[in-house]
């Protein structure tokens, strides 16, 4: 079996209290079926930044399910400063691979932070498998900041030559609810669009992604989106084989394999 869409529920969720700790308790976007035992989850989260430069990053420290059943790792960390503390935008992307106790029902998570900020978003996709193999995350990553600005082109190139889920995600300081208009081949949906509300657009934020699965050596992500002070990242993942749960280099800046 190789990666697809995993045809069940697309959700997110949003919190506008400062703190360091966020326990997410509600979801919207979907309901009945979540995801089943096996099935790859990918987390987008964007939160206010703390750091005030553009850079990697590690604010957002860690997601962990209520009751434990799942793992999720981080792929990478970006953040757009502004200069200044809640001026820009911080996003990551996460991986896990839960069991059935998790993905049967949409357990709570908790979301670790290493500062405390308001405006905090994430949203949930997941992605069928082939339980035999690891997933593993190509080297090769990319970052934007884009400045009171729809978020521009990133790519992804002189990759090995296999399928890969490319995936792009992006948090924009903004209390739009408009969704990607995605990049040709790509796909995103609503139901994972999460964005708080509350004061002006500066005051809040908005997480959106998209993604392709295929046969390439190169990507190249360019959605349509409004203008906002915008983080970006965009990673690569793969089937391989590989022992189980093996750490191979760390996120941001090599690969890593969990199963």
């Amino acid at each position: 079996m190789a990666l697809a869409d995993a045809n069940v529920q697309k959700v997110n969720a949003t919190d506008k209290t400062s703190s360091a700790s966020w326990a997410v308790t509600t979801f919207a976007g979907g309901s009945g079926t979540v995801y089943a035992a096996d099935h790859l989850c990918i987390i987008a989260l964007g939160t206010d930044n703390n750091d005030t430069t553009d850079g990697a990053t590690s604010l957002h420290t860690s997601i962990v399910p209520s009751d434990g059943s799942a793992t999720f790792s981080k792929l990478i960390e970006f953040t757009n400063g502004q200069g200044a503390a809640a001026a820009g935008a911080t996003i990551s992307l996460w991986m896990g691979i839960g069991t059935a106790s998790f993905l049967s029902t949409l357990d709570d998570l908790q979301v670790e932070l290493a500062a405390a900020v308001t405006a905090k978003a994430l949203g949930m996709w997941a992605f069928s498998r082939d339980a035999a193999l690891t997933i593993t995350q190509d080297p090769t990553t990319a970052t934007r900041a884009d400045d009171g600005a729809d978020p521009g082109s990133m790519t992804l190139s002189s990759l090995t030559s296999r399928e890969y889920l490319c995936l792009r995600a992006t948090a924009a300081e903004s209390n739009s609810a408009t969704g990607f208009t995605p990049t040709s081949g790509f796909t995103q949906t609503g139901n994972f669009n999460g964005t708080t509300t509350g004061g002006g657009g500066a005051a809040n934020m908005a997480v959106r992604m998209e993604w392709i699965i295929s046969t390439a050596t190169s990507f190249t992500s360019d959605p349509t989106l409004f203008s906002a002070d915008c983080a970006s990242v965009m990673v690569a993942l793969y089937e391989a084989s590989a022992a189980v749960g093996s750490l191979v280099i760390p996120h941001r800046h090599r690969g890593l394999i969990v199963r």
